[in-house]
């Protein structure tokens, strides 16, 4: 619950930041990502930061200025949830809670582009960074989640918002 807090704090005060400084997002996961023991934090602010994309508190003139800049995000994003759902020991509760979240974040992300009510040619230009190069890699470790009862609604979720996304049209 508290890291949950401190994530919205930090993906509000990012999404401030972007627009003068550009490249904080990729310092900030830098700084987190060093360590395995922070693997977690970075998780949930991945998870996060679009969903306040969509808060009240930033303006619609922010998130059209800010959209261009997530974009740039997608394929960092994408290589560190590719590490987290494809994490093959789920044996320990632990394991599979994380790569649900893990799953969880990418559903974030995939809404985050399917729902933009800012700059209409900003869900198909954001959806492109879902390419076959970031998609297809992730593509067996989903199905392979199936198998595990704790992931495998989850996984039909991402699974099903992947498949109708637009840039499948």
């Amino acid at each position: 619950m508290v890291l949950t807090k401190l994530s919205l704090a930090l993906a509000v005060v990012l999404l401030r930041l972007m627009l003068s400084t550009p490249t904080i997002l990729f310092q900030v996961l830098d700084v987190l990502q060093a360590s395995p023991s922070t693997y977690t934090a970075v998780l949930e602010l991945v998870m996060v930061l679009p969903e306040e994309f969509h808060s009240p508190l930033l303006t619609g003139e922010h998130k059209r200025l800010l959209a261009p800049l997530l974009q740039q995000t997608v394929p960092r994003i994408l290589a560190f949830l590719t590490a987290v759902i494809s994490s093959t020991d789920t044996s320990e509760a632990y394991n599979r809670e994380y790569r649900k979240r893990g799953l969880v974040a990418l559903q974030s992300w995939v809404e985050f582009g399917l729902t933009d009510q800012y700059n209409k040619n900003f869900c198909y230009e954001f959806l492109k960074h879902f390419d076959d190069r970031d998609i297809v890699p992730l593509l067996p470790h989903i199905f392979l989640s199936f198998a595990v009862a704790d992931l495998s609604d989850t996984a039909v979720d991402v699974l099903v918002d992947l498949i109708s996304s637009p840039r499948n049209s």
